[in-house]
């Protein structure tokens, strides 16, 4: 493996006060020992940013208005369209896969489709998306304990409109219903956007101590990278008006290092990986 480019900075890191990492396999060790990384200065996620942003600009305000932050009371039935074509997008896939290979990513690096996310203010009060807040780990959800998911805000955001980590349970079990997840069985039935009862999606069975949160703010096309395994919850949009866009991918290395599992059950890993990741896309 590489060393990062010069480009990428840690930004914030947990623990506050660990050195950066010398390269991407010392990044990769790290990661799947818990700690979480935020890197700034990629100019791949600028583009990347740039891009998506226009596209969410021209799905939301097909009239040409210049927003900075589009404000768009229900901005999801507008964007359907938009967050299907941004999955298969050639060019989406490309710049993921720079991204990666700017943070000293191996070729054999795996990673799946980047997924466009929005939390507008008050949508914690609407039944339908309660499991956006359910307190989970992705493990839990048929993902590889080698996965590591990066996160970037299409937008500047402070850390109360940020999801918050529990890193205390990064290593310890929390009594969870993630043995009744397979997921083939769940893409048939579910599906990502499908509807089923909220007791279906993995979650805690008994009420968990969180302990300290971590958060942190971040500036638009920072690149937030943490272990699948991290146990973490979407937080309520405090901000009246507003809607807090991202984009997400995660990405796997062949043979790498993996998270320790505390307490996932779940089925259907190698078959996950096997249909949603795919080779990082040739540099050119």
């Amino acid at each position: 493996m590489s060393a990062p480019s010069p480009d990428p900075v840690v930004r914030h890191a947990w623990p506050a006060d660990t050195p950066p990492p010398a390269d991407a396999e010392t990044l990769l060790r790290r990661l799947h020992q818990g700690e979480l990384f935020v890197f700034g200065g990629l100019p791949a996620s600028r583009r990347l940013v740039r891009d998506v942003r226009q596209r969410l600009l021209a799905a939301l305000c097909p009239e040409g208005a210049e927003l900075d932050v589009p404000r768009v009371r229900d901005p999801l039935p507008h964007l359907r369209t938009l967050r299907a074509a941004l999955g298969g997008s050639p060019l989406i896939r490309r710049a993921v896969s720079d991204i990666l290979r700017a943070l000293g990513l191996p070729e054999y690096t795996r990673v799946d489709d980047l997924r466009l996310r929005l939390v507008t203010q008050g949508t914690e009060d609407h039944p339908d998306a309660a499991p956006v807040y359910l307190l989970h780990r992705d493990t839990w959800y048929g993902c590889p304990q080698t996965q590591i998911n990066g996160w970037i805000p299409l937008f500047d955001i402070g850390p109360e409109q940020a999801f918050a980590f529990y890193p205390r349970w990064f290593d310890r079990p929390v009594p969870n219903s993630s043995a009744q997840f397979d997921y083939a069985e769940w893409m048939e039935r579910v599906g990502w956007h499908g509807d089923t009862a909220l007791s279906d999606y993995p979650q805690p069975i008994v009420p968990v101590e969180r302990g300290p949160e971590v958060r942190f703010g971040f500036e638009a096309g920072d690149v937030l990278l943490f272990s699948a395994a991290q146990l973490h919850q979407t937080q309520p949009n405090p901000i009246p008006g507003t809607t807090r866009y991202s984009v997400d991918f995660r990405f796997v290395v062949e043979g790498g290092p993996r998270s320790p599992n505390a307490d996932n059950a779940s089925r259907g890993a190698a078959d996950r990986l096997a249909a949603d990741f795919h080779p990082l896309t040739p540099a050119g």
